[in-house]
């Protein structure tokens, strides 16, 4: 099986129990910055130097930005020609709806830019709490908790980007 951009990118920045997402950004040459005037949680889009940037509210949570910027990423990965014309913004019920997002390619991807899939597989056979997990790594706990078992996470990882 070849080896993807995309796994290549997430091994080369796991660390321990949780993947360096702020490296993954660096490495895609994509801003992120706080705004206390954004009415939204979140804005990803290009900006007029044609650099992809996300945009947070600044009033937000640590753990509510770190979970936005995952997701934002995944969705610049799985579809750049939604940021490249008006961008895409999560508004402040978005992450309520994480439930039925779970199995969606966005969370797929967006779960993995987080989490090894070694602790994927130990949240879903029970072996470590996904709400503690969430507290240590500072995330949401609903998106931890939402990880999927998925082969097609997988497949999507291994060839989406070939």
């Amino acid at each position: 099986m070849t080896i993807s951009i995309f796994s290549k990118l997430i091994k080369a920045n796991e660390k321990d129990d949780v993947i360096d997402l702020k490296a993954i950004a660096n490495t895609l040459a994509v801003q992120i910055k706080l705004d206390k005037n954004l009415a939204d949680h979140c804005h990803i889009f290009l900006d007029t130097d044609a650099v992809v940037t996300i945009k947070l509210n600044a009033s937000l949570t640590n753990s509510m930005k770190k979970t936005y910027v995952a997701i934002a990423l995944a969705e610049f990965l799985l579809t750049p020609e939604r940021i490249s014309t008006k961008g895409i913004t999560y508004d402040m019920f978005f992450l309520k709806e994480l439930y039925r997002e779970r199995h969606s390619s966005r969370m797929l991807l967006a779960t993995r830019l987080v989490l090894p899939e070694t602790i994927i597989h130990d949240i879903i056979d029970g072996n470590i709490q996904p709400e503690i997990h969430a507290e240590k790594i500072g995330y949401e706990r609903e998106f931890v908790k939402n990880v999927v078992k998925h082969d097609s996470a997988l497949f999507l990882i291994e060839n989406f980007s070939q």
